[in-house]
């Protein structure tokens, strides 16, 4: 089995690096162990020159993409890139060879933005995907003919993968390795790099994403006033009054500028303050309702597992940002 990793302009150089990194101690825990096909990388550009990653750190590459003397790949990982999207869209030779692989049978996956390469090069065209849960606008405006799921950490489309977010190159490399190889060796490479191998959605990672750059004045001031007011008793007639509107067209414009509902729209503010005190504070979960603007802890709990696919209680033990290490003994704490 031979995986190609892609390097590009303003890639991430540690997505490109980790990848190969963990399939390099893959192959090695696979040649101990004795009896598991050999797994082989590299790091592939498409002219096989040189590129320089994010922060202007040099890549050099084993070959190029498609270069006759290194063996056709079976998988070919696009990497997370920093960049204008739109150029490297628009690199047809590129796409060309992404193309080809994939016809050929390569199996093509992609981490964070790389999936913008995948639609590019039309390999999800009416299928579902995932990206970053910061790039999915920009996304669905690209590419509305791909069904995007960006609550998902990893899509399996049979002949090409999308893994989420930056760091989603882990669950990628984790979950090629089980489908290829084995989930005994999966679970071993895991838990000796201490990574978590049940990460399934990016919700409870993601934050904010309000669309404000619409250009509707009354609106936007509608907005403003919710950041501040969010635990107040609201109504749709009350937001569509100090819009100088009626009901109706307030809701079609707050729709039309946001993408979402006003009562969507207070739910995630809402919970986007519980989260921020869940991270930041002791107070318990009866506290945080009121604080947001709930009146009822359980009703409260649901919404937020629902929005977020976690407990309150979990989600403060994975996010909390109160130190959880204790100061060592004869050691003052830190202030």
């Amino acid at each position: 089995m031979h995986i190609a990793l892609l390097a590009v302009e303003n890639c991430l150089h540690s997505c490109v690096t980790g990848l190969r990194d963990m399939f390099l101690v893959a192959a090695a825990r696979g040649d101990t162990a004795g009896g598991t096909d050999p797994l082989t990388v590299s790091i592939r550009t498409r002219d096989g020159q040189p590129v320089r990653a994010f922060g202007n750190i040099p890549l050099i590459p084993d070959g190029a993409l498609a270069a006759p003397h290194l063996d056709r790949p079976d998988v070919l990982i696009l990497p997370a890139v920093l960049d204008d999207l739109a150029s490297l869209c628009a690199d047809a030779p590129l796409l060309e060879d992404i193309q080809r692989l994939h016809a050929g049978g390569t199996l093509t996956a992609s981490v964070c933005a790389g999936s913008f390469l995948l639609a590019a090069a039309g390999i999800l065209d009416g299928r579902e995907a995932t990206t970053h849960w910061n790039l999915a606008d920009e996304f669905s405006r690209r590419f509305p003919q791909v069904k995007l799921r960006p609550e998902r950490m990893l899509v399996d489309g049979g002949d090409f993968i999308c893994a989420g977010g930056v760091t989603a190159y882990l669950d990628l490399a984790l979950y090629l390795i089980r489908r290829f190889r084995s989930a005994e060796e999966a679970g071993a490479l895991a838990r000796l790099m201490l990574i978590d191998p049940h990460r399934e959605r990016q919700t409870p990672y993601s934050m904010g994403g309000f669309r404000k750059n619409h250009g509707d004045g009354a609106i936007l001031a509608v907005q403003d006033w919710l950041e501040q007011h969010y635990a107040e008793p609201c109504t749709v007639s009350a937001l569509a009054d100090r819009a100088n509107m009626g009901e109706r067209t307030f809701l079609r414009r707050f729709r039309a500028a946001t993408g979402e509902t006003s009562v969507a729209y207070l739910q995630r503010l809402r919970m986007e303050a519980a989260r921020r005190l869940l991270e930041t504070t002791a107070l318990g979960v009866e506290e945080i309702t009121a604080a947001v603007g709930y009146q009822d802890a359980a009703s409260f709990r649901k919404l937020f597992r629902s929005l977020t696919g976690m407990s309150p209680a979990a989600y403060r033990d994975r996010f909390s940002l109160r130190s959880p290490v204790a100061p060592a003994a004869g050691r003052p704490a830190a202030r």
